[in-house]
């Protein structure tokens, strides 16, 4: 069964980012994250829609590769 929620390190893994490219992707408010009291999660379905929207922004010139 596929996790709905991940840690930091998984969602780094995912992206294949080292884990303080992905903290400051969080910070700057890039990544939406999920907070479960003091633990900061990330949603696969958002981590996917964050990247297609990369994707996107890609294909109109307008995105940050």
């Amino acid at each position: 069964m596929e996790k709905l929620l991940l840690k930091v390190p998984e969602a780094a893994e995912m992206l294949g980012i080292c884990q303080s490219k992905f903290y400051q992707l969080m910070r700057r408010g890039e990544i939406p994250v999920v907070r479960i009291g003091r633990s900061t999660r990330i949603a696969t379905d958002s981590l996917r829609s964050w990247v297609h929207g990369l994707a996107e922004e890609k294909e109109d010139g307008n995105g940050l590769f």
